[in-house]
């Protein structure tokens, strides 16, 4: 027997022999481990995996286990070398080393590839498109060995990964997914042959609360003078001075606009009374199109305020989707003579502004007012006096709602939607608000009040979950 065999054998035997002993000591260990009880009161099992992980330790640890091994590198070595100088010797190897070939577009001489400079390999890990690339190793300057592609991909060493494959790029928002106080919708005014009517030089004054147009004209005048800046944080800003924010009051009217507002279609014209600085006309376009996808409406409206018309108008040339915008006059809501009858497809209004003073006592503060309605609130029945200024301011109030509503009704077509939101109760039931009326009023209205052509079994009210004691009514013109 050759001198290298017989010195494997005698290897193998000594190998074999300390595996044998080291099994046994292995077995005696599992009998005395077998006896005893685990930390948590349990007996630890004799085919426990701790057997096998101590076999694989001790025999790693012993010295002439060591040495059998290191005995192995003899001939481990000489491949290696010899493996090297086969990489270093071969032409191609030698002559595109770090070169990477990538095919041409442009004829090639000889049918040879082009070769391109290889780029650095970048860690791709976490790339969108969810495959796993090779990681860089930290130690080296080159990248580890890339695994061989599967058979749908081309090798990478002569062929740059298909465009499918690599990581997509960051997509630019598309103009749709503006934010809305930023995005410019195309709005086009409606020649003047095709208005429906012309606003009044002069707008009539109405018994408001006491110096609240004042109060508005200040704050629309602000608005104008920042217009931009308004337009980019109307969102996160009070919203005419109700204490909330437009987003708030959108979260709190999303419910009922989604619902009342569903016969709206694209082509309607929708017309609010007293559109304010144009933020509810906004709203209700916008719930508008993400709910039922509308985008061309023709918009008209009017306001008392004349600072703040300026800025609805401003405000309806950004409404969401594409439309008409058609005119917001100067007026007052309970006198549009001069708007024409039936011809919008839907008539709202945001909120009816009460009477400040229905019996036009003299007083010039809004806390006088408030104490002296109170005061007759709070009067015995057998105070016949009080009891019928009570009642009077009462009717005089609901004849204010009615000459409003009026209006709306008139304008309206036959069979479409007039909506009242934010509704007040009576002073005499809600001392924190302005004053309004009681919800019995709307089916009386339309017995008492001869233009008011509705439909009394279309009414239907839903109470507001922003201010407490409001609510919002819905009904409809007779066909």
């Amino acid at each position: 027997m050759p001198p290298a065999s017989m010195e494997l054998e005698m290897e193998e035997q000594e190998l074999n022999r300390i595996v044998d002993e080291e099994n046994l000591r292995n077995e005696e260990r599992v009998a005395l481990v077998g006896g005893g009880k685990h930390a948590n009161g349990r007996r630890r099992t004799p085919d426990s995996s701790n057997s096998t992980s101590s076999l694989g330790s001790t025999v790693a640890s012993t010295p002439r286990y060591r040495s059998s091994v290191s005995r192995c590198w003899k001939f481990l070595i000489p491949l290696a070398l010899i493996s090297i100088l086969a990489m270093h010797w071969s032409p191609e190897i030698q002559g595109n080393a770090g070169i990477e070939t990538k095919p041409s577009s442009a004829p090639q001489e000889q049918g040879k590839s082009q070769p391109i400079v290889r780029e650095p390999v970048k860690n791709l890990t976490s790339a969108s498109n969810g495959r796993d690339f090779p990681k860089r190793n930290s130690s080296t300057t080159r990248a580890e060995p890339v695994k061989q592609p599967e058979s749908s991909m081309a090798p990478v060493a002569i062929k740059q990964p298909e465009p499918s494959m690599a990581p997509e790029p960051v997509k630019q928002a598309e103009p749709s997914m503006a934010p809305e106080a930023i995005k410019q919708p195309q709005f086009i005014a409606i020649p003047k042959s095709d208005d429906l009517f012309t606003c009044p030089e002069i707008a009539d004054k109405a018994q408001l609360v006491i110096d609240e147009d004042k109060s508005y004209n200040v704050v629309s005048q602000q608005i104008l003078t920042n217009l931009t800046s308004y337009l980019s944080v109307f969102r996160n800003t009070g919203y005419d001075d109700w204490g909330h924010t437009f987003e708030e009051v959108k979260a709190g009217m999303f419910h009922w606009k989604s619902k009342k507002y569903a016969e709206v279609k694209d082509g309607m014209t929708i017309y609010e009374s007293a559109c304010g600085i144009g933020l509810n006309l906004f709203m209700t376009l916008e719930i508008l199109r993400e709910v039922h996808g509308v985008r061309n409406l023709r918009v008209y409206g009017n306001e008392y305020v004349q600072e703040s018309v300026a800025v609805a108008q401003t405000m309806a040339t950004r409404l969401p989707g594409k439309g008409q915008y058609g005119r917001i006059c100067h007026g007052d809501s309970t006198k549009l003579d001069y708007v024409p009858s039936n011809s919008f497809d839907v008539v709202f209004t945001g909120y009816i502004t009460p009477l400040a003073n229905p019996l036009q006592i003299n007083a010039t503060r809004q806390g006088d007012l408030d104490r002296y309605y109170i005061a007759l609130c709070e009067s015995k029945d057998e105070d016949v006096e009080s009891t019928r200024l009570k009642l009077k301011a009462q009717y005089l109030q609901e004849d204010w709602y009615a000459a409003w509503v009026g209006h709306m009704i008139r304008i309206a077509k036959p069979g479409a939607p007039i909506i009242i939101e934010q509704v007040s109760y009576p002073i005499c039931r809600a001392y924190f608000d302005w004053g309004g009326v009681s919800q019995g009023f709307w089916r009386r209205a339309g017995r008492h009040y001869p233009n008011w052509d509705i439909d009394p079994s279309s009414i239907v009210y839903e109470d507001d979950t922003i201010f407490r004691r409001r609510y919002h009514v819905f009904m409809r013109k007779n066909s």
